[in-house]
């Protein structure tokens, strides 16, 4: 029957279907295919956090992506995109002397979500302004016109001019003013409006947290609290500072002003801010 006896050549067809086979799994798992018992053969799914801060631990549920784990991340300035399979994920960002920012999605196969972490210090920073500091008055004028409630007819715009927010009866609302929903609108669907929050009680002051449009700052009770839009999961929701009915104001160059009785802060958002 010549060098190969027919099991031979049996065997060398098993052995090359197994080896192509083995080879196929092996490339389908680098690219993010996994099979479960609950999905079954899912596609790759994408988380994409943005903006992702530099000296920001990042945990996936539970365990730290590092350059020595992260084979499925990619990093585009300040976004980066992490490869996951379908199902529940725990999505937690930590930074020392910060309030860490969490979130459990529920991932469907081949979807690509995109999350906007951010981080509250969890130690007030400031100076106490004096009426002889040449931005005081500036910071007095700023205060007096944000103290209110703002409404439907006069809300407040993010610094893109993309997002306002105001109060509705009682409820928090934020409104896309231009553009396509961001994911932050898309809870069960996307809608270009969306309530944020069910207030209990005042607003006294309401501005987006500077350099996003997907954060708002609200002076409510005993305290200055950073809410964010993305209700999907955990809704996010750290203090900034607390006190005795405090009230703030955001400058157009994003300085952060709080009053609280005849006294007049200025806020650091980085701790390496008041040393400068």
């Amino acid at each position: 029957m010549g060098i190969f006896s027919r099991k031979n050549i049996l065997l060398i067809g098993a052995l090359v279907v197994f080896t192509v086979g083995a080879f196929t799994l092996v490339k389908l798992y680098e690219l993010g295919y996994r099979f479960t018992f609950s999905h079954g053969v899912t596609r790759p799914s994408f988380i994409a956090i943005s903006p992702f801060t530099q000296g920001t631990t990042f945990f996936l549920d539970g365990e730290p992506v590092t350059d020595a784990n992260a084979v499925h991340a990619v990093i585009d300035g300040d976004i980066i995109t992490i490869t996951v399979p379908a199902g529940l994920h725990d999505v937690v960002f930590a930074r020392n002397k910060y309030s860490p920012w969490e979130k459990t999605l529920d991932i469907e196969s081949g979807e690509h979500i995109t999350v906007g972490p951010f981080n509250i210090p969890a130690t007030t920073n400031g100076v106490l302004l004096k009426p002889t500091d040449a931005e005081y008055r500036n910071a007095v004028q700023l205060l007096a016109a944000g103290a209110k409630t703002p409404s439907e007819q006069s809300p407040v715009s993010s610094r893109d001019n993309t997002i306002e927010a105001f109060v509705r009866g009682q409820s928090l609302i934020a409104h896309v003013k231009s553009g396509t929903p961001p994911q932050s609108f898309c809870d069960t669907s996307c809608e270009s409006e969306k309530e944020v929050v069910a207030l209990q009680a005042e607003v006294r002051g309401l501005a987006f947290l500077p350099g996003r449009n997907d954060v708002l700052l609200m002076a409510v009770q005993d305290g200055i609290f950073a809410i964010e839009l993305d209700t999907r999961g955990i809704q996010n929701f750290q203090v900034l500072y607390r006190g005795i009915r405090p009230t703030f104001a955001v400058s157009p160059e994003g300085l952060i002003y709080i009053k609280e009785g005849d006294s007049i802060f200025k806020i650091f958002l980085f701790p390496d801010e008041s040393q400068s």
